[in-house]
């Protein structure tokens, strides 16, 4: 329990410390552009959807490694086992849509 609580914690702070630094970048970048601001706005928009999709890979890999490698937990429903499943929950979790065809037990 102690090992999932301090691996979702490690997760929490990776995940604000790569959206603080795309966004830290992103508007390091934005004003040496040669753009017009609804072109800026876009590429803002682009990046941060860019950085969510690598959280959730982020995520969908801790799931794998915690329920593969360390046993903590396992996954049920429609679940195959393969990458893009883990890939698939994290994003409904992400998105807090939480369809419920793929659950996280234990």
């Amino acid at each position: 329990m102690l090992t999932a609580i301090i691996i979702a914690a490690a997760l929490i702070v990776a995940s604000v410390l790569v959206h603080y630094e795309a966004l830290r970048l992103t508007s390091e970048l934005i004003p040496r552009l040669l753009y017009r601001p609804q072109q800026r706005i876009l590429m803002v928009i682009m990046t941060i959807m860019v950085v969510h999709i690598a959280v959730i890979g982020l995520f969908a890999f801790s799931y794998c490694v915690m329920s593969q490698l360390l046993g903590i937990g396992s996954m049920h429903g429609e679940f195959q086992g393969e990458a893009l499943d883990y890939f698939y929950y994290s994003a409904t979790t992400y998105t807090t849509l939480g369809i419920g065809d793929v659950y996280a037990q234990g």
